[in-house]
C-alpha cells in the first residue's frame, strides 16, 4: 500500500464521524435548516446564510457595514446592553460578507440557546443603525483603511483584485473603499437590513445535540425572516467578462524594504468546474514546503521565504494567484524563476514523484480542516452554494486520485498561459525602470486601493 492509499484510508476513519445520518435537513416556516447531530460536546455552532451579498451593495462596503452595526444598538438596547448580555452567556458572534453571498456566524453553550438566538433575532429585528454609533464605526473603519500602508501583504491583495479582475463586478472589496466610507447612511443600512431580512433566501446550519432544535419557534417568531424571501444572487455570465488591458503593474509604496508579487487571473464559469483539480494545482504549486514554486524560489535560490498559490471558484466565477514577496533587487529574478517554473509545468516538465507528493500532501491535510464543526459547517455551506453534493466531501480523495500527470498538465495550460496573466508588484517607484524590460507598465500609488 502505498502513501497516499493509507492516507486515503485515515482520511475516510477520521471523517467517519460526520457520516450523512448525522446530517437533517429541515424546513421551519419555509426556512431551510441543516443540522448536524453531534453529542460530543454541550456546545452548538450556528450559522445564517444569506443568498446575496456586496454585490447588492449601492455603496461599496454597506452590507459589510450592516452586519457589523447589528449589535450596535436597537430600540430597546444600547450597544452596552446587547454587549453585556452576549458576553454572561460566553457567546461569540462574527460576520463574514462575500461578493454572492454573507454569513452570520453564532457560537456558545446550547443551555444558552435561546436566550442569546432571541437576543440574535432582537437585533436582525430591531436594528437602529444610529448616526453616532455609524459614525463612531467610519472612523474606525477609516483609520484601518488609512493605516493599510502599514501592511504591505493586505494591501497588495486589494491592489492585485482590482487589478486582475478589472472588468468584473468582483473587482472591488466587499468591504468597501475608502472613498465609499462616507457615503454610506443610516437610512441604507435600514433599507439594507429590511431586503435581507425579506427578500433574500436563507438558510439555517446549525451543529450540537437534539436540544438545539428546541430554538425552532425562537427562529419562527422573533426573527422576522419570512418564507417569502426567494431572492438568490447569479450573476449572469455577460456581466463577468474580464477586460484585461495591461498586463503589468507596479503599485508604488513609498520606502518600502521589500517588494511583494502578485501574479493571477480571473477565471469564468468554465475553468472552475473540476475542484479536485484546481485544489491539486494550488498544492502543485505552492501549498507547502515541498511545493514547485517554494522549491524553486526558497529552497534552491532563496529568493523568499515562501509562497503562497491558491486555484478556486464560487458558483460563478473563480481566481487563480501566486504570491510571494522579496528584496527589492531580486523581483526580476523572482519573475523569471516564476515564469520558466510555470512553463515547465504547462509542458510537462516535472516527475511523477512531485506529483505524487503535492496529492498525499493534500489528501493528509484535507481532514484536518473539519477538526471543528464550523469548518465542517463552513464546507457543507460552500457545496450547497455552489450545488454540490455533501458526498463530494468523502469523494474528494478519490476524486484526487483519479488525477493524472496528464490531466494536470492539460488543465494547466490555459490556467497557466503567461500571456494571460496579470502581474502586479507592490513595492517602491525605484522598480520601475526595471520592470519596463517586461513590456508595458502601468504605475499606480498604493492610495488608489484604499
Amino acid at each position: 500500500m502505498n502513501y497516499t492509499c493509507i492516507v486515503f484510508s485515515i482520511f475516510i476513519m477520521a471523517l467517519s464521524v460526520f457520516a450523512d445520518d448525522k446530517i437533517s435537513k429541515l424546513d421551519w416556516n419555509g426556512v431551510e435548516v441543516v443540522w448536524l447531530q453531534d453529542k460530543n460536546f454541550p456546545t452548538y455552532d450556528l450559522v445564517v446564510y444569506f443568498a446575496d451579498g456586496a454585490l447588492s451593495d449601492q455603496v461599496a462596503g454597506e452590507t459589510d457595514t450592516m452586519f457589523n452595526l447589528l449589535s450596535y444598538g436597537t430600540r430597546r438596547f444600547n450597544q452596552k446592553d446587547i454587549s453585556d448580555h452576549l458576553e454572561f452567556y460566553g457567546v461569540g458572534t462574527s460576520s463574514e460578507v462575500t461578493h454572492e453571498y454573507s454569513l452570520y456566524h453564532v457560537s456558545g453553550l446550547v443551555k444558552d440557546l435561546k436566550p442569546t438566538m432571541k437576543m440574535v433575532c432582537h437585533l436582525f429585528d430591531d436594528a437602529t443603525f444610529s448616526v453616532s454609533e455609524l459614525a463612531r464605526l467610519k472612523a474606525i473603519k477609516k483609520d484601518r483603511l488609512n493605516n493599510l500602508i502599514n501592511s504591505q501583504a493586505t494591501l497588495g491583495s486589494r491592489a492585485f483584485r482590482a487589478l486582475s479582475m478589472e472588468g468584473t463586478p468582483f473587482s472591488t472589496p466587499a468591504q468597501g473603499r475608502l472613498k465609499d466610507v462616507d457615503r454610506i447612511t443610516s437610512k441604507a443600512l435600514k433599507e439594507k437590513l429590511s431586503y435581507f431580512n425579506k427578500s433574500v433566501f436563507k438558510k439555517i446550519y446549525i451543529s450540537g445535540p437534539n436540544s438545539v432544535l428546541d430554538i425552532k419557534n425562537v427562529i419562527v417568531n422573533e426573527c422576522g425572516w419570512t418564507n417569502n424571501a426567494k431572492f438568490i444572487r447569479n450573476t449572469e455570465a455577460k456581466e463577468i467578462k474580464r477586460s484585461q488591458k495591461i498586463k503589468i503593474h507596479l503599485v508604488t509604496v513609498p520606502q518600502a524594504t521589500q517588494s511583494y508579487i502578485y501574479i493571477g487571473r480571473f477565471l469564468d464559469k468554465k475553468e472552475i468546474g473540476h475542484l479536485e483539480m484546481l485544489e491539486l494545482l494550488s498544492a502543485f504549486l505552492g501549498g507547502g514546503f515541498s511545493s514547485k514554486l517554494m522549491q524553486e524560489i526558497r529552497v534552491k535560490r532563496g529568493l523568499s521565504y515562501g509562497v503562497d498559490a491558491m486555484a478556486s471558484g464560487q458558483r460563478n466565477y473563480g481566481r487563480l494567484y501566486i504570491s510571494t514577496f522579496t528584496k527589492n533587487e531580486s523581483v526580476l529574478q523572482t519573475l523569471d524563476v516564476i515564469k520558466k517554473t510555470l512553463s515547465e509545468i504547462v509542458q510537462g516538465q516535472f516527475s511523477a514523484e512531485e506529483l505524487e507528493t503535492a496529492r498525499g500532501s493534500l489528501v493528509g491535510s484535507y481532514p484536518f480542516r473539519f477538526e471543528k464543526n464550523t469548518a465542517y459547517l463552513d464546507q457543507l455551506i460552500y457545496f450547497d452554494h455552489i450545488g454540490r453534493p455533501y458526498d463530494d466531501i468523502y469523494r474528494f480523495p478519490e476524486g484526487l486520485k483519479n488525477i493524472q500527470k496528464v490531466d494536470l498538465v492539460n488543465s494547466s495550460i490555459p490556467l497557466l498561459n503567461w500571456d494571460n496573466l496579470t502581474i502586479t508588484i507592490v513595492g517602491p517607484k525605484e522598480l520601475e525602470n526595471q520592470l519596463k524590460a517586461l513590456g508595458e507598465l502601468k504605475i499606480s500609488s498604493y492610495e488608489d486601493y484604499l
